[in-house]
Order: C-alpha cells, then sequence, then structure tokens
C-alpha cells in the first residue's frame, strides 16, 4: 500500500511538471504568433510607405 501511494505521488509530479512545460510552451507559441504577426504588418507598413514615398 505504502509502495502504490509513493508511486502515485512520483506520477503527479511528473504530470505537474509536464503540464508546465505544456503550459509555457503554449505561451512561447502564442508570443512567436503574435511576433509574427507583428512583425508582418510592420513589414507591409514600410512597403507601403516606401510605395506611396516613390
Amino acid at each position: 500500500m505504502n509502495i502504490y501511494v509513493k508511486e502515485e505521488r512520483i506520477l503527479s509530479k511528473k504530470n505537474q511538471t509536464e503540464d508546465h512545460i505544456k503550459y509555457i510552451y503554449q505561451l512561447i507559441e502564442s508570443l512567436l504568433m503574435i511576433n509574427i504577426f507583428n512583425f508582418l504588418v510592420f513589414v507591409i507598413y514600410v512597403i507601403y510607405n516606401v510605395c506611396k514615398s516613390k
């Protein structure tokens, strides 16, 4: 019984860290998406201004 409880604790700890990793990964992914979007908008804006000034 005791061994079983210890196993459970280890498993739950492992799951927690996996959840943290998933959460951090999602956070990084969303930040990257936002940055890519901003970069695209910036590039389009620059191209637009260059075309306008000519």
